[in-house]
């Protein structure tokens, strides 16, 4: 694997940042994550078109029993649901105009306590997040490779019963 990460010995926080080389790269960090996510979740993916965030979640929903083929933007359909291990809503609000669009499409009923919510361009809703959203950044480094970091890590709980030590990945 080519990922510069942290190890997961320390939950969630410690896979972040992270430094991937490829998309399939950028799918492993998700499935890493994925062993962290659990039903009323919801994830804000903040970054530029092609910063690999539907990579990310193709890696969330593979690992959570979702075919990976089946997984794809909704930057048209705005919303895609998928059944795995339980219920996750793809969300992609580029498209968006205004908080007030956001509450039309019924974006607060997609953030239940019953899914795991993956919502991309969050920007325009900001305010209907919940305050327990967690936020990862997807920056562009060169060629395929990508940056990805939790901005707001002080909010997952430091004893994160989710731990993975097997993860095998450099420490950066």
């Amino acid at each position: 694997m080519g990922n510069s990460c942290h190890s997961s010995s320390s939950g969630l926080v410690g896979l972040f940042p992270c430094s991937t080389d490829s998309p399939d790269d950028t799918q492993d960090l998700g499935k890493r994550v994925a062993g962290y996510a659990s039903p009323g979740d919801v994830f804000a993916l903040v970054g530029p078109v092609g910063s690999g965030k539907t990579q990310f979640v193709k890696g969330i929903c593979s690992a959570l029993g979702v075919e990976e083929r089946n997984v794809t933007s909704p930057t048209f359909a705005i919303a895609h649901e998928y059944e795995g291990d339980f219920s996750i809503v793809h969300l992609d609000l580029y498209r968006l105009e205004s908080e007030d669009d956001a509450i039309n499409i019924g974006f607060e009923d997609y953030l239940s306590s019953r899914v795991l919510a993956l919502v991309e361009w969050p920007e325009i809703a900001v305010a209907l997040l919940p305050a327990n959203t967690l936020i990862f950044s997807f920056e562009h480094l060169e060629g395929e490779k990508r940056r990805i970091q939790i901005l707001n890590p002080d909010i997952i709980p430091t004893t994160d019963a989710k731990t993975d030590d097997s993860c095998d990945v450099r420490r950066s």
